[in-house]
């Protein structure tokens, strides 16, 4: 062993050649019979691996240097109570808390139903439970990056640690590097290379508070470097095989663990998420030789080698009150004591965003949530004005077939409320609807239940979020090849920002921002590959995942495109407020989550309204208003959410009881309105209506048998949270010469088969006047 490095250091090289030595051994295995616990008091021991309870990280498994290998997935899932992981008596594996020890909520069950032991073992996968007939549960292959916990990894200078291809290390001279292990490739760098003024005497630590912090010979006071972060009890130090290869991840909400802080897009510079970065004064970040400060009086300065590069020519008001920060709204703000602000990036964009510090100009920089830079310390182009999409299938005199406008028409099913084949076909049924988004067939007996719906004329857009890409084609061939056709689309990752997402080892939790990019996009890729590549499923058409843009490093993956890794692009545009109209949110999400893509080239696959925002009547005018505005701007699928309620999220157009809410009815009598029994026409007719009274929205449908259905709506703003607005009618003179009949109908009477009583402008005219209200009605007219 080299004779300069420090004891630190040696039994940092120990603990490394131990795990090494390990690796290569045969694994340890141990069995955990049912009705074992683990529990925060009681770990298990393994060959060198530790199978732990922590309560703010639930089930963990970790390696002899503390590094956190594989993680149950949940932030603080045993919250202040006591809590304990146990395979129980029915084999399911789960975590229960002791203040809801019988309840069926539990914070997180692998759902296995195993009936042998559970096996832990020192090599990955680290927990087996077989599950004959049924494939076994694991948790996967050897992860490709690990997690330490606050005040769980010191690195002294001159040692490594690796994950899968990167290594994160103190050099001897004080410079932390994250680099590719077969190529020696440098990915990132703190630029502290000459820090040291006593080779080997810094070191790094993740300390307990969950800062990381680089320390000279004096130890904690001496700090030479920090990431400028800190975390709770919850939060973890991440090193990666994937960009951003080194962040600092806390516990946000909903069981999130957003990123805080990490490595930037190039190997020298650093990303802080919105609300993650404040400078008191006195206070400074660096990065190589430039570093922020911000002074005593107030200035914002930057230096590069200790040369000025940039000032922000501020002062403090009151020295007491006086920092600098980067808020949740994406604002970089000096705040300059009493009570008074001066605001550097003058674009507010809301809604997060990132603040990037680089060793190159400009230095400091302000990024939207696209990673599009809107503010710089110096020159930078601003990005380009956001557009709105336009209208493509609606608003044309030449008419579309009613087939074109129903085959758009989806809704969201989950799997576990499918009931029989028989109970969910007749609830389609009631709505009118024939295809559905649901997750891929979990097994034989789901995937039994599905040919059944195939063969009673139900199609699939398959989903949700398993990874195995070889798993999902052999579902996919086997409801193809029983019933072709049945499979229109196979869409990826579901919301990575909500659900986080695994893949050949890498496990990121959810949050936004996170670090799953570089996974989730290889994920995309064998699944598209798998999908396209099968002579079977060419008619399969594959969507790409959803939540691309809450990964850091988003546009260098390629999430922001297609690539080459889907046919479409998924958007899921939720309206904020909740009881806003759709059109605005569906007509700016593409190129607000892609660039350079319009709706024609995306699919809709979550939209909806919950009657716990808004009344039923409401939630039925907004979801029809979804269905009719995606259509027009373009998109080839609009899938409301959904069916039944999930829980007391109320979307459902039915109750979880199964009771049909208003929506249900006024949806089959749009579906029903519009049905053909013929022939899609091969060539549509012209309708020469004067539209020159309305301003409203419209859609020019025609069915075989040569009638054209009109369908007019406004958007106004029907609701104000659960209370419905009155909306006064607007008479409106539809006029069409020369027709043999003109009839109004209003999907949301009991009967719309009865045309609404209108007035009629006389024999010859061919026109009637109708009133425009808070909902769509449809003009059928029968041409000559």
């Amino acid at each position: 062993m080299h004779p300069r490095l420090s004891k630190r250091a040696r039994i940092a090289c120990a603990l490394s050649l131990l795990a090494l030595a390990a690796a290569s051994a045969e694994a340890v295995t141990q069995p955990f019979t049912k009705g074992s616990t683990l529990d925060a008091t009681s770990p298990r021991t393994v060959g060198n691996l530790k199978f732990v309870l922590n309560p703010y990280h639930g089930l963990i498994v970790q390696d002899a240097t503390g590094g956190v290998l594989w993680r149950s997935g949940l932030s603080s899932p045993c919250g202040t109570s006591p809590c304990w992981a146990t395979y129980q008596g029915d084999g399911n594996f789960l975590i229960r808390r002791q203040d809801s020890p019988t309840s069926s909520s539990v914070p997180w069950v692998a759902y296995t139903a195993g009936t042998v032991p559970l096996t832990l073992s020192s090599e990955a996968p680290y927990i087996t439970i077989e599950q004959p007939p049924k494939a076994p549960w694991t948790t996967g292959v050897a992860p490709v990056s690990v997690a330490y916990l606050p005040g769980g990894l010191t690195l002294a200078a001159g040692s490594r640690i690796t994950v899968a291809d990167t290594s994160l290390e103190l050099t001897t001279g004080g410079d932390v590097q994250a680099r590719r292990v077969s190529t020696n490739a440098l990915l990132w760098r703190s630029g502290t290379a000459a820090a040291c003024t006593q080779p080997t005497s810094c070191t790094l630590a993740f300390d307990a508070n969950g800062a990381l912090k680089l320390t000279g010979p004096a130890g904690a006071g001496n700090v030479i470097w920090t990431a400028g972060v800190a975390t709770t009890g919850a939060g973890t130090l991440v090193l990666s095989k994937y960009a951003p290869y080194l962040s600092i991840q806390d516990a946000g909400p909903n069981n999130t663990s957003p990123v805080k802080w990490a490595s930037g897009s190039n190997a020298s510079s650093v990303t802080f998420a919105s609300n993650a970065f404040v400078l008191s004064p006195g206070e400074q970040r660096s990065i190589g030789d430039t570093v922020l400060a911000l002074t005593a009086g107030g200035n914002i300065e930057v230096t590069k080698a200790g040369a000025p590069a940039w000032s922000s020519g501020t002062s403090c008001v009151v020295a007491s009150g006086c920092y600098l920060k980067f808020g949740a709204d994406g604002h970089l703000v000096l705040y300059r004591g009493g009570g008074q602000t001066t605001s550097l990036s003058l674009v507010n964009i809301n809604n997060g965003g990132y603040l990037q510090f680089s060793a190159t100009a400009p230095h400091l920089s302000v990024e939207n949530t696209k990673f599009e830079r809107i503010w710089a310390s110096g020159p930078f182009t601003p990005p380009p004005q956001r557009t709105v999409a336009l209208p493509v299938r609606g608003n044309d005199y030449r008419a579309q077939t009613v087939q074109s406008f129903l085959e758009t028409l989806g809704i969201n099913v989950h799997a576990n409320q499918i009931g029989t084949s028989a109970q969910l076909k007749a609830r389609l049924d009631a709505v009118g609807l024939s295809t559905i988004r649901i997750d891929v067939p979990a097994d034989a007996a789901q995937l039994q239940t599905y040919q059944e719906l195939a063969a009673n004329g139900v199609r699939f857009n398959l989903g949700g979020y398993n990874t195995n890409a070889a798993f999902v084609a052999q579902q996919v061939r086997a409801l193809v090849a029983a019933t072709p056709g049945s499979v229109e689309s196979v869409e990826g990752l579901n919301e990575i920002n909500n659900f986080g997402s695994g893949f050949n080892g890498f496990t990121c939790r959810a949050g936004s921002p996170n670090n799953c990019g570089g996974a989730v996009v290889d994920a995309q890729a064998s699944l598209f590959n798998t999908i396209t590549q099968d002579p079977l499923l060419s008619a399969v058409t594959v969507y790409s995942l959803s939540g691309g843009l809450s990964s850091l490093q988003a546009p260098q993956y390629g999430l922001l495109a297609l690539s080459g890794r889907a046919h479409y692009a998924t958007v899921h545009p939720y309206t904020i407020p909740a009881d806003e109209q759709p059109q605005a949110t569906f007509s700016r999400i593409m190129d607000a989550e892609y660039t350079n893509l319009t709706p024609w080239q995306g699919v809709v696959t979550e939209a909806g309204y919950s009657t716990g925002d808004v009344s039923q009547e409401s939630q039925a005018i907004l979801n029809i208003n979804a269905w009719l505005d995606g259509y027009r701007l373009g998109y080839r699928r609009t899938f409301l959410y959904e069916l039944l309620d999930s829980g007391t999220q109320g979307y459902g157009f039915f109750t979880q009881q199964g009771s049909p809410k208003r929506v249900v009815q006024v949806a089959k009598n749009l579906t029903n309105l519009l049905k053909d029994t013929g022939a899609p026409l091969q060539q549509t007719g012209v309708l020469a209506w004067d539209n020159s009274l309305f301003s409203g929205n419209w859609i020019l449908l025609q069915k075989s048998d040569r009638r054209f259905y009109l369908i007019l709506w406004n958007e106004p703003d029907v609701a104000d949270g659960k209370t419905d607005r009155t909306i006064t009618p607007t008479p409106v003179l539809i006029s069409v010469p020369n027709s043999q009949s003109i009839k109004v109908y209003d999907p949301y009477r009991a009967d719309p088969l009865i045309p609404t009583p209108v007035q009629t402008l006389g024999l010859w005219a061919s026109g009637v006047w109708v009133d425009i209200g808070s909902h769509a009605v449809v003009v059928e007219v029968t041409p000559y």
